[in-house]
């Protein structure tokens, strides 16, 4: 059981029953983190919701906790007007939504848009022949799209403020549409949600799109202006820092999320090797994420000189062959940004072979993911 309560300081406390024995976990200001400092997008800004957590806590109760902090993240932080903005002024993803929409939807299909929002992929539907859409949003803010059907004469969506666990349609639905793609893609759950939607929404034969996505990385070399060194490798007139990064008092101060950061496209000098296709899959073709392998053993062969600050990530979505767009930071800047795994920062020549294994473990949770050097273990 869980229940989001907030004091006139607009703090919250997030209260959590797994055993009979209620939890309470503070949650200051906006909810960008989820359970392990979870990063979702928050326009860039890293707020920690949850904290205090007992590393012993059994794997039923973070479940159970997880599942509580989607509450949180549901019902904070897409209920500003900002973040919509965000996401509408992003031309790339509206005319990818509009003409994957048109496309997919057929006269009279029923349709659920997941994670509705504004409503606007909804009303793409509904342009595009959907003879009712179920519009699903745990928000409050769905009343915001309530009134712009309202006022737009669009009578064919029917809002429903619930989690989309808690719905069920009259009957099977022809079509799922949805944008739950996160930063690294799987960081809004988007798996979970839409394969417990499909497995119980959906008609035999029912599609859901966008559906075809593929996640890439690749050493990539940031602007000087842009680059955040590791504390010990800054260099300060008079001050050596370098102790740090063996020091017992420093490490206790050592985030699980120290070497992640979100990068904007702008940041971004040069992949140093071409991108490298961790993961490709279609959510029509897969029943669990337990299909898609988290631990790469990745060899880039260096084609541009430089310094490797770390490893960049971004994702393409595909709703069909004709309608696509990526989150490369040299293709047009979108609303979501590229999640960076910072490491030791290495001078590198073309043709040099540069060794990773990527950790992508959960996948939900890029805070966890970890880059090791295999040659380092060798030794």
């Amino acid at each position: 059981d869980a229940g989001l309560h907030r004091d006139e300081n607009r703090k919250a406390t997030l209260r959590v029953d797994v055993t009979g024995q209620p939890a309470a976990l503070k949650a200051d200001g906006l909810f960008g983190h989820l359970i392990g400092h979870h990063v979702g997008r928050l326009a860039g800004r890293r707020v920690p919701v949850i904290s205090g957590l007992d590393p012993a806590t059994p794997p039923h109760h973070l479940k159970a906790i997880s599942a509580a902090a989607r509450v949180v993240f549901n019902q904070g932080v897409f209920t500003g007007l900002g973040w919509h903005e965000l996401m509408l002024a992003d031309t790339v993803r509206v005319q990818a939504y509009h003409a994957g929409i048109s496309r997919a939807v057929k006269p009279g299909d029923v349709v659920i848009d997941l994670g509705t929002g504004t409503g606007v992929l909804a009303h793409f539907a509904v342009q595009a022949g959907a003879r009712t859409v179920h519009a699903i949003d745990h928000s409050e803010f769905i009343a915001v799209a309530a009134e712009i059907a309202r006022r737009n004469g669009v009578h064919d969506i029917q809002f429903v403020e619930k989690n989309s666990r808690d719905f069920s349609p009259p009957a099977p639905v022809d079509l799922i549409i949805h944008e739950q793609m996160g930063h690294t893609l799987f960081d809004e759950n988007m798996i979970e949600n839409l394969l417990d939607l499909k497995q119980r929404a959906l008609k035999p034969g029912g599609r859901i799109v966008p559906g075809r996505f593929e996640l890439f990385a690749a050493p990539v070399s940031l602007k000087d202006e842009y680059r955040r060194p590791f504390l010990w490798d800054i260099e300060v007139p008079g001050i050596d820092l370098s102790f740090l990064a063996t020091d017992a008092i420093a490490e206790r101060y050592r985030t699980r999320e120290h070497r992640q950061r979100l990068l904007k496209g702008f940041e971004v000098r040069a992949f140093l090797a071409p991108p490298c296709r961790l993961i490709a899959f279609d959510i029509n073709d897969i029943a669990s994420d337990s299909e898609l392998r988290t631990v790469h053993e990745v060899e880039w062969i260096i084609d541009t000189p430089g310094s490797i600050d770390g490893i960049c990530f971004h994702f393409s979505a595909a709703f069909d062959d004709g309608t696509t767009f990526d989150t490369s930071p040299f293709s047009r800047q979108t609303n979501w940004d590229n999640a960076l795994i910072r490491t030791p920062v290495m001078k590198v020549l073309p043709g040099e072979r540069v060794q990773r294994a990527l950790h992508l473990d959960p996948l939900i949770d890029w805070a966890r993911w970890i880059v090791t050097d295999p040659s380092e273990r060798a030794r």
